[in-house]
């Protein structure tokens, strides 16, 4: 089809070539090494006359370098992120503003390599007040008429050139560093750029704010300090030492709460005429009479040390930061910024705890811990228990005897038992039916918590309640309106409480003997004499006995109400003269056991055995330590259980140094020869040799033992007493387990079975 030049693409105005009669089907694939290829390659028009024209120049165009060597490579790929930058600038007419006729906007144009795409962009600019960014979005854009039937390509941008792309004129006016190679390499000659034209607005601009004759300085525009300063904060940190009775040191940093520019305005308006919001009338106050002078805190008042009026609160200012230092100091020279320490009052004030609640009062319903998750969350859930204390304290339980004070001479002859749990700090009574008492005896008291009495009921604190070291023997508490006087304890309480001194002082050895020491200073002589009235055993360094009542007395009648009954009975079982008897093992009836249970688990690892003993003794010594036997019998899983294995470990022969003999173990663990065992199967913790609870420990006291530990003078009247003051060290006697006094017992056979089990499980 031939087209005249310049008409429109309109029916009319394209002719049929009458002379062109063959009509080939353009190909969109191209072979490239054996691989079919998209032919976006765009082929060089016919050389007609008149279709070839300056503005529409070729798309080949010769290079000054040879041409590369290799194989060559489709654009998507050889081009892959390179793109042509060129700046440049377009005039937009300013129809509003008379005082310039145009204003002057400039852009970046990139030019994307690898698909032939243009993107036009704008430099964002401050406070420009026009809408800036993406002026063209990437794409490819056809060239102006009447070469509009192709797209722009790398050889129609270039510097000092001007572009006309969707009807308005863009002039290129330099480029990168990369752009002008890659178009020298290819035979295109970059110009040196050129200048961009001035903006008459900003020239405008200039030109208002340089100061004229007659005036002292520059005018000052409503917004100019706002434009220059704009994004650029001052900040400071202070304090308000507000340490009064319900106050403490606050913390600030910025104040944030000042007015907009345009809230505040120079003049004040007056209602003429109108009380509605249809008829009002409004007039300027010529005398101004509503304006309020107000003087406000610059960056001359804000400096270190400074105290400032925030509202009535004298505000310190403490710190600044790294931005507002290099401000004073480039502005006003100042050098120093060291920070003032902010003081505190943790003596007369607590600690703030942020988010802290205040619930209100307990109003007696349910239990106050429920009472708080009902306060807390509006979906009510239960209290949660301590499970990990719950697990650890499980079956531990603290039993103590008790009688009741009452002015009802029958409640006093009730006998009680009181057990506390440790898993929950839970209580329960139960009473000891007595014949011919009147009472039946049974639960008392269900299981439950106490709260310790003289705390007000309907309060929001939390409530404090029994803990296992509010109870002890001697001591007098109130139980739900009951008054019970502890009067004893069976034997796991007395041995868990001395075990655990940290938790329970009245079973704490050390800070009772301390006790005893500063109150028997001055006072021995009285002491050992209400023990025991002859002293010639103890001037003889001989070991001496008292009984618990002597022992009691004496300290009582020394030391008075300063000592509990508890801590009496610890004393003695620390210093108890009895010893419990060493278990009673049948020798028969434990390899008895032993052969039963290798020949039920088919051991047969003696020889293995016997060779670890030889190599853990090269020298083969008769004897061993106990704990290398123990832990070979371990190693080598030996079908015991631990009962078992302290059972054979205490009937084996040792030396005088209690080491065990190697031989007898291995012939005593040697099933081969010998007559086979016919022992039935037996719990090896209770019936093969059954252990006894030794319970009458601390009913003689060791008193040689006491006064050494005691380590004051004697101050005794006879002069061997003068020569030899206190007991030798070297005499000591070994302290012995610790156990409850006879007295302490029950004589109520069936409580004492009860006590004997507990100690027994």
């Amino acid at each position: 089809m031939l087209r005249i030049p310049g008409m429109p693409l309109l029916p009319g105005t394209l002719f049929r070539d009458v002379s062109k009669g063959h009509y080939p089907k353009p190909q969109s694939l191209s072979n490239v090494q054996g691989l079919s290829m998209l032919s976006d390659r765009q082929q060089p028009p016919p050389t007609e006359s008149g279709s070839v024209t300056g503005s529409c120049p070729p798309v080949a165009a010769s290079s000054i370098y040879p041409p590369r060597s290799g194989p060559r490579m489709p654009p998507w790929l050889a081009y892959d992120k390179k793109v042509l930058c060129f700046n440049a600038y377009f005039k937009q007419t300013l129809q509003e503003f008379y005082h310039a006729p145009y204003l002057v906007r400039k852009v970046k144009i990139y030019f994307y390599l690898e698909d032939g795409t243009l993107e036009i962009y704008e430099p964002r600019v401050d406070n420009s007040g026009i809408v800036q960014g993406c002026v063209v979005h990437r794409q490819r854009v056809q060239k102006a008429p009447s070469c509009d039937n192709e797209f722009m390509s790398l050889i129609d941008l270039n510097v000092d050139q001007t572009v006309k792309i969707f009807d308005r004129q863009y002039h290129i006016t330099s480029c990168d560093h990369f752009t002008r190679d890659f178009l020298n390499k290819r035979g295109i000659t970059v110009p040196d750029p050129v200048k961009s034209p001035c903006d008459p607005t900003e020239t405008l601009r200039k030109h208002e704010q340089q100061p004229r004759g007659g005036q002292s300085g520059p005018k000052n525009h409503p917004f100019a300090q706002f434009l220059k300063f704009d994004r650029q904060i001052l900040k400071f940190q202070a304090y308000w030492d507000d340490r009064t009775e319900f106050g403490d040191v606050r913390k600030f940093e910025e104040f944030e709460g000042l007015q907009l520019p345009g809230q505040t305005t120079p003049m004040t308006l007056l209602n003429v005429l109108g009380t509605n919001m249809r008829n009002v009338r409004y007039c300027v106050d010529p005398l101004n009479t509503g304006n309020k002078e107000i003087h406000y805190y610059g960056e001359r008042d804000l400096q270190i040390g400074s105290v400032i009026n925030v509202f009535g609160r004298a505000v310190i200012i403490t710190e600044l930061d790294p931005f507002t230092q290099q401000f004073y100091r480039g502005k006003y020279g100042i050098q120093e910024f060291t920070p003032l320490p902010i003081p505190t009052r943790k003596d007369d004030c607590a600690d703030h705890r942020k988010g802290e609640r205040i619930l209100p009062p307990f109003n007696g319903w349910g239990s106050y811990e429920d009472s708080v998750g009902n306060c807390i969350s509006v979906e009510p859930k239960p209290p949660r228990s301590d499970f990990r204390k719950f697990i650890k304290y499980d079956r531990f339980v603290l039993r103590f005897g008790a009688k009741m004070l009452s002015t009802i001479k029958a409640n006093c002859e009730r006998i009680f038992v009181i057990s506390y749990y440790l898993c929950d700090d839970t209580l329960q009574i139960q009473e000891i039916a007595v014949r011919n008492s009147g009472f039946l005896g049974g639960e008392f008291m269900k299981r439950t918590r106490l709260q310790l009495p003289g705390q007000e009921r309907f309060s929001c604190k939390q409530p404090q309640y029994y803990m296992s070291w509010n109870f002890f023997i001697g001591s007098t508490m109130s139980l739900k309106d009951f008054i019970f006087h502890i009067v004893s304890a069976d034997e796991y309480t007395l041995l868990y409480m001395e075990r655990h001194p940290e938790q329970f002082g009245q079973a704490n050895v050390g800070a009772i003997m301390e006790k005893v020491r500063c109150a028997l200073k001055n006072h021995m002589a009285e002491f050992v004499g209400a023990c025991m009235p002859d002293c010639h055993d103890l001037e003889y360094n001989r070991d001496v006995f008292v009984t618990f009542e002597s022992f009691k007395g004496a300290l009582i009648g020394v030391i008075g109400n300063l000592i509990s009954d508890h801590e009496i009975i610890t004393l003695c079982r620390h210093f108890s003269a009895e010893k419990s008897a060493p278990p009673a093992c049948d020798r028969a009836a434990v390899r008895a056991a032993a052969h039963l249970e290798l020949n039920r688990a088919l051991w047969n690892a003696r020889d293995e055995l016997m060779e670890h003993f030889h190599h853990i003794n090269p020298t083969n010594q008769p004897f061993m330590p106990e704990h290398k036997v123990r832990s070979a019998l371990r190693g080598f899983r030996l079908p015991f259980s631990l009962e078992l294995i302290d059972h054979i470990l205490a009937i084996l022969n040792r030396n005088e140094c209690d080491d065990i003999e190697v031989c007898d173990l291995m012939n005593f663990i040697d099933v081969s020869c010998g007559k086979g065992c016919n022992m039935p199967p037996a719990s090896h913790a209770f019936e093969l040799c059954p252990k006894i609870p030794f319970l009458n420990m601390g009913r003689m006291v060791s008193l040689s033992c006491f006064l050494r530990d005691l380590k004051l003078p004697l101050n005794l009247s006879s002069a061997a007493e003068k020569k030899n003051d206190t007991i030798e060290e070297d005499k000591k006697m070994p302290t012995s387990v610790a156990a409850e006094p006879e007295i302490h017992r029950h004589e109520n056979p069936q409580y004492d079975a009860e006590m004997a089990a507990r100690s027994h499980g």
